[in-house]
Parts: structure tokens; C-alpha cells; sequence
């Protein structure tokens, strides 16, 4: 079964196995791992970030954020019990969160996001499935647009508007639980459906199918007008 992980990194991977063992022996993680099967606690290599992630790097970054999935730096040979209760709390927090928006929202992201992303609605072979979450197509448009606009997944959630028949999806409850400090629509039908929600403000932006159609080879150019437009919240 698939779980969370919190992810121990360092430059010393000695240093990072022996938080991770530390970590584990906290009775807060016991508990967690009780109640949360397949969650665990984990050494992830630091390395230094490439300068553009791969689509699909981006996929698994967001679901890893989906189930809570949470990063730690290993940077004190002997950390204290309330660093490491404080550590586990923060990533208990934030799975507790996750679960809690799974249930409003057919949406995934990092659980505090600064940027909500409303698509219009899936028309791809799968049926109920994520947004944005093909290998393909728009799905990878919107990354590179992400990456030209240099927003990173810790800091969005992506929603669509609409069922795959034309059904409203997303609700103002749903939208307040997300919290994000700027909207964006990605299209004209999530545009409808946030002025029929009253939402007082929000981006409008082209979808990335419409973009990745007529306007591939200008791409930079709009990811560099995506930032302009969010990142007063960034």
C-alpha cells in the first residue's frame, strides 16, 4: 500500500540515515504508521536541482505532495526530541490536510498551495481522472509553462471545472478549502464557472491545449506572462 513520506536529505547520507532512525523512534511516528500503512520515513539523495524537472518528474512531485509527502534537511548530528516531535507534527499536519481536501476536491497539489490552477474539464481516454495528470498533451504543455515560469509544484494545486459529460465540479466550498492566495483559469470554461461561482477575482489565462495547438514555439514568452501575472503571491 502507498503512503507518505517524509524525506530525510542531506549532503551526508550518514547523517540523514541517522535521523531517519531517530525519526522512526518517536512514539508520533509509530502511531502515524499505525494508522497511515505504507507511510514512512525516508533518506533522499540532496543532489543539485536541474535546471528544467521533466514533465513526468512533475507528475510524481505532485502526487507525492498529494499524500502529504514532506522534505527535512538533516543538519544537527544529535537533534533534539522537539525538533524531531516538531518535524513529525508538520508532516502529520500536512496528511491529515491532504486527506481532508481529497474529500472536497477531485484535485491534486502541495496542501498549501499559493496557487490555485482551474482547468476546464478531462477529455482523454481515462475516465474520473486526475487533471492535468496525462504524459501527453496538455498535461505536458502546462508544465513547460510552469517551468518557464519558474513555479515550482510546492506551490500550486490543479482542479478542473468540469466532469468529463459537462458536469459543474468544482464548488466555491470546495474552492475556499483549497485556501490559495491567486486563482488562475486555464480557459474559457473555467472562466464561466468561476464568474457563475462569484468568485470576485481570478486570473484569466489560455489553456494549455489551445497554447500547445497554436502558440508551441512561444511558449517561453507565455510562461513568462503566467509569471508576471502570480507572482506577487510567490
Amino acid at each position: 500500500m502507498e503512503g507518505s513520506r517524509l524525506f530525510v536529505t542531506s549532503y551526508d547520507q550518514k547523517l540523514a540515515r541517522a535521523w531517519i532512525d531517530a525519526l522512526r523512534s518517536r512514539m508520533r511516528a509509530r502511531k502515524m504508521f499505525d494508522r497511515l500503512p505504507g507511510t514512512d520515513v525516508v533518506v533522499h539523495p540532496w543532489g543539485e536541482q536541474r535546471e528544467i524537472i521533466p514533465h513526468v518528474d512533475r507528475l510524481h512531485e505532485r502526487h507525492v505532495l498529494s499524500l502529504g509527502g514532506m522534505f527535512c534537511t538533516a543538519m544537527y548530528d544529535c537533534p533534539t526530541r522537539d525538533l524531531l516531535d516538531e518535524t513529525l507534527d508538520e508532516w502529520d499536519a500536512r496528511q491529515r490536510r491532504c486527506a481532508d481536501l481529497a474529500c472536497r476536491v477531485h484535485g491534486w497539489g502541495d496542501p498549501y498551495p499559493k496557487i490555485l490552477f482551474v482547468g476546464d474539464r478531462y477529455n482523454g481516454e481515462r475516465g474520473s481522472t486526475l487533471p492535468f495528470s496525462n504524459r501527453n498533451g496538455a498535461s505536458k504543455t502546462l508544465s513547460t509553462l510552469l517551468e518557464h515560469a519558474k513555479i515550482p509544484e510546492s506551490k500550486l494545486y490543479v482542479v478542473n471545472a468540469y466532469t468529463e459529460t459537462g458536469w459543474p465540479l468544482l464548488d466555491r466550498a470546495g474552492m475556499v478549502a483549497v485556501g490559495a492566495w491567486e486563482i488562475v483559469a486555464l480557459g474559457r470554461e473555467a472562466s464561466e464557472r468561476l464568474q457563475a461561482m462569484n468568485v470576485p477575482s481570478f486570473v484569466q489565462f489560455p489553456h494549455p491545449q489551445f497554447l500547445g495547438r497554436f502558440a508551441a514555439k512561444q511558449l517561453e514568452t507565455w510562461g513568462a506572462k503566467l509569471r508576471s501575472l502570480v507572482e506577487h503571491v510567490l
